[in-house]
């Protein structure tokens, strides 16, 4: 039986061709009007940019040169400069142990999708509001396949740099998708498949995290937005900016040709020809120029287009290696770029300084230590040397040669007077021991810098601290943590607000083919802009004190090691209950109930506490009062944040949370005090006998109410809230 076509099958398989009419489309791309000026004011905007660029670039030098030194001091390279040849030149790696440790620390701090999530800005629908969910948590975990690698790179960028440049940018490229349609029938009647390659367009968004090095704008610079200028280098090859005019994202007027020639005369050898240089087997210049890296810079810069006195947000595509207007490329208003008017640049600082655009990273601020350290324990293993192996004289008609004798063990060197003859200077070992000390002191600071343990570094203190001093360290060490990872926090949620605008201004019909609901079937026929429409803003619902999981488990641990005995917390059931809870969770023990029962019930009297939510709902001024029950009011306030999500305006929202974290540091004050009054004064951890692993007390030991069953038994009020307070957390920035 001979095949016969399967038209009509095939067909049913057959996606719409699209792709030339798209690359059609694509080359009449034309994101705005290009400014329509004379080759004066071309010659301007090259020359101005170009200013802009050298202004940065001598304001920030100094800032470089620290920058390229802590670099180094990360990466563990030193200069090859010693007090002699072949002397000791070890890095430390403590700048490399402070930055990986505190970026691990952070990272899961600042990142979870499945956490983010949306506040409207205005008036909308819940079935708009959960469309905008679903379409949002498909952008950053399924179209942007590497969002938590590139928030990944800024958590790092910012520990290492202090300083970060994040642009957002819409990728276009055509892809060869595979796909197996069926198109004929067999001898046997079966269906015959084939497979195809089709050409498909294919846009997201993307995030780069530029190096700063090659990103510049003012020293003092408030944000991206208020920046007189910012402008990047790029780097493109001849046959990219003829493919760049032909979409026209560039002048038709500007003739590549004369670039081309300007290039190549620029970089001809002087006295060169081309014919001399193709004779002598030197590579052609022309060539050359064909794939050479071409530097342009875009800078989306304040610029008074119009000379109405008024300075107008604009984009400049310019080389700056070309003299006068034929480095000019482009130029657009901002507006024209992007629909929302705003910068596709993050820039962000990890710790601030004051007035300055650049921040400071881990690295500087130990930079000076790092290199005492390595300083001093290269000192050492050279003074450590010097004892195995040390120098000294010899008189030169002994007839002893040191080049030609090969001490070892058991080997008899024959001298006339060896007292005379070779004399070896008094070197004192002992003085090795005053390094020790001087790299223990400058391990201290750095850890207090860092707000790393020693432990981090491989140390362990001398003396245990006691258990009102741990929860104090603890508490201490937890907040710049903390504070540190909401500014990083706020940093990303705000690249993801932007990000998902930039889905909006380059709607794309076919996304719903791409959205699948949980068992991979499309979730919408049809999307469409009105089915998301409104303005949100992004916010993560982590508990960064929660995912300070180290912190979080000492804390509970010596926390109740220091107060099981206390009258004050095993007359209250909810003290009690919740005390004895985060205990038996920081062991590992998820099923709470199961060694302690099930916790009893209670309803909180609402009073007060009702009536400072309707106060904060109204964007009023609340306080705390020390005589407050800080429990109650933390449950209730979270309990609200919960529940008014929706309503709650970022202002309200933000101010709720602090109200929650002043309630929360009164009562970790409360139980500080507590451990300061008890009897018998601090408790040692880890003292033999009495404790175990943590310090926490044993067992046996313990003359407070049993673990097993329900405490004291009575009808108690919800306990103290766990540091994690898992149920609430902090919003996570955004704008």
């Amino acid at each position: 039986m001979p095949e016969f076509k399967l038209s009509a099958v095939a067909d049913l398989f057959k996606t719409p061709e699209k792709t030339e009419k798209l690359e059609k489309q694509d080359k009449k791309t034309n994101y705005g009007h290009m400014f329509d000026i004379g080759v004066d004011e071309k010659k301007k905007i090259v020359q101005f940019v170009r200013d802009c660029v050298s202004e940065s670039k001598k304001q920030r030098e100094a800032w470089l040169e620290i920058r390229r030194e802590c670099i180094k001091n990360y990466e563990g390279i030193r200069s090859a400069n010693g007090p002699w040849a072949d002397s000791s030149n070890i890095s430390t790696m403590v700048t490399t142990i402070a930055v990986d440790m505190i970026h691990s620390k952070l990272f899961p701090m600042v990142w979870n999708p499945d956490l983010v999530y949306w506040k409207g800005t205005t008036s909308h629908s819940e079935e708009v509001a959960e469309n905008n969910k679903i379409f949002s948590q498909w952008i950053f975990t399924k179209d942007m396949e590497d969002t938590q690698e590139k928030v990944d790179d800024i958590v790092q960028s910012l520990v290492l740099d202090g300083t970060i440049a994040v642009k957002r940018m819409w990728e276009k490229k055509f892809v060869y998708v595979t796909r197996v349609v069926p198109v004929a029938y067999t001898a046997k009647g079966e269906i015959k498949y084939e497979t195809v390659y089709d050409k498909v367009k294919r846009e997201r968004a993307k995030w780069v995290v530029k190096d700063i090095e090659h990103v510049y704008f003012p020293y003092n610079a408030c944000n991206e937005d208020d920046a007189e200028y910012i402008i990047d280098e790029n780097f493109y090859t001849l046959p990219m900016l003829r493919e760049m005019q032909a979409r026209k994202l560039i002048l038709e007027d500007v003739d590549l040709d004369n670039v081309k020639l300007a290039l190549e005369k620029k970089y001809m050898p002087q006295g060169g020809k081309e014919s001399t240089m193709q004779a002598a087997g030197i590579e052609s210049i022309t060539d050359r120029i064909e794939s050479m890296p071409i530097c342009c810079y875009e800078g989306y810069v304040k610029y008074d287009i119009n000379d109405d006195g008024i300075r107008e947000d604009c984009v400049f595509l310019v080389l700056p290696d070309l003299e006068s207007e034929k480095g000019y490329l482009s130029g657009k208003p901002l507006h024209c770029v992007s629909r929302i008017n705003k910068r596709p640049w993050k820039l962000a600082q990890f710790l601030r300084r004051k007035g300055i655009a650049y921040g400071k990273g881990i690295p500087e601020l130990v930079r000076h230590l790092h290199n005492e350290l390595d300083a001093i324990h290269n000192q050492r293993i050279d003074a450590g040397n010097m004892v195995i192996a040390p120098f000294f004289f010899y008189r030169v008609a002994s007839g002893f040669d040191p080049k030609t004798v090969n001490v070892r063990p058991a080997m008899g060197i024959p001298l006339d007077d060896p007292q005379r003859d070779v004399y070896f200077p008094d070197y004192n070992p002992s003085r090795l021991s005053v390094s020790f000390q001087e790299e223990s002191i400058i391990m201290d600071l750095i850890s207090k810098l860092t707000y790393l343990p020693p432990s981090s570094f491989g140390r362990e203190t001398a003396n245990r601290p006691t258990a009102r001093g741990t929860i104090a360290l603890i508490a201490e060490a937890g907040q710049p943590f903390n504070l540190l990872a909401s500014r990083v926090m706020k940093t990303v949620m705000g690249l993801i607000t932007d990000t998902r605008k930039m889905y909006e201004e380059h709607w794309d019909n076919d996304y719903a083919r791409s959205i699948l609901d949980e068992k991979g079937r499309q979730h919408w026929s049809v999307l469409s802009p009105e089915m998301i429409a409104g303005d949100y803003l992004a916010f993560s619902e982590v508990d960064l004190e929660a995912s300070n999981s180290a912190f979080e488990k000492q804390a509970d641990q010596v926390m109740y090691q220091t107060l099981f005995q206390d009258p004050f917390v095993n007359q209250n059931p909810a003290f009690a209950w919740e005390l004895r809870a985060n205990y038996i969770k920081s062991l590992g023990k998820k099923n709470v109930e199961k060694y302690i029962g099930p916790k009893p019930d209670y309803e909180m009297n609402p009073g007060i506490v009702d009536d400072e939510n309707q106060l904060i709902l109204r964007q009023i001024q609340v306080s705390t009062n020390p005589k407050d029950d800080h429990v109650a009011h933390m449950n209730g306030h979270m309990k609200f944040k919960r529940e008014m999500a929706n309503v709650l305006t970022p202002e309200a929202l933000t101010q709720l949370t602090m109200h929650i974290e002043e309630h929360r540091f009164e009562y970790s004050q409360n139980l500080q005090q507590m451990a300061m009054v008890q009897g018998g004064g601090d408790v040692e951890q880890g003292t033999a006998g009495n404790s175990g692993a943590f310090g926490a007390p044993r067992m046996d030991r313990i003359q407070g109410p049993a673990l097993g069953g329900n405490g004291v038994g009575q009808a108690e009020p919800a306990g103290a809230p766990s540091s994690g307070f898992a149920s609430g957390g902090a919003g996570g920035g955004g704008y």
